[in-house]
């Protein structure tokens, strides 16, 4: 009588490598970090079934799968540049500035109750806002707190006398910087390989290597919620004979899952 192997029996934890690639050329693997759901489903089967039709209730003859396609789900919960990407379906790269002094800087004012955007971001401080040759005062015809003038913005607040339609001149100090910009939706396929490095709670360590999946977001991204956020990818797992081949599995071009111990 067979008995159940309880080592065969798998919770799976572990780590997942992406290598995007960009332009069809390898970007090389990057850590995914925390994933709390990784899985390989069974996405769509197409089945040819014939039927007796000599029996009122034409039972099946013979039924075989003429097509299979394997999709992938991953559930990012980092949120960074690298990660944002991927979900955006975009490109990362970097904003710079260096720092100097804007003197009289020109905006047209909307109204009370409206901000208006500086030039340049992570503003020091305001040294002077004029109407004409008349300084205004802040705290009663304009605000700048610190998170306002690290994203470039004042407040014109009820009360203010600078009135609509007027021409303000800012004199701020600003700081330099270099930091990450993710430009969504500039890529019309997010495709790459991927490697599961498996640390199960429960079982052997099975490894997966997938030559090349084609990724796209679901669901959405969070920006006010009461849990940690998920970016979740779905995709399609496609065949790659010529990476499979250069890793030295040409007869598996859709990918292996492979047993970590000989």
């Amino acid at each position: 009588m067979y008995a159940p192997i309880g080592a065969e029996s798998f919770i799976g934890k572990g780590t997942v490598l992406l290598d995007r690639y960009i332009a069809g050329v390898s970007d090389g693997f990057c850590h995914l970090g925390n994933c709390t759901a990784v899985s390989i489903e069974a996405a769509n089967i197409e089945k040819k079934t014939l039927k007796d039709a000599t029996q009122a209730l034409a039972p099946t003859i013979k039924e075989v799968v003429t097509a299979v396609e394997f999709g992938i789900k991953i559930a990012m919960r980092q949120m960074n540049s690298y990660n944002l990407a991927l979900f955006g379906m975009g490109t990362t790269g970097s904003t710079v500035q260096t720092g100097a002094t804007a003197t009289d800087e020109s905006h047209t004012s909307i109204g009370v109750d409206r901000f208006v955007r500086l030039n340049k971001n992570h503003a020091s401080s305001i040294t002077t806002v004029t109407v004409g040759v008349t300084p205004k005062t802040a705290g009663t015809d304009y605000l700048a707190t610190t998170e306002m003038l690290q994203r470039g913005l004042i407040y014109i607040p009820a009360g203010s006398t600078i009135a609509p339609g007027a021409t303000i001149l800012v004199t701020y100090p600003y700081t330099s910087f270099t930091k990450p910009v993710i430009k969504l939706a500039t890529s019309s396929t997010v495709e790459g390989g991927l490697h599961f490095f498996s640390d199960p709670s429960a079982g052997e360590d099975w490894d997966v290597r997938i030559w090349n999946a084609s990724l796209a977001p679901e669901g959405s991204l969070e920006l006010i919620g009461e849990d940690y956020n998920t970016l979740n990818l779905s995709g399609k797992i496609q065949a790659d004979v010529v990476r499979a081949t250069a890793a030295g599995y040409s007869d598996a071009p859709n990918g292996i899952v492979e047993r970590l111990s000989a």
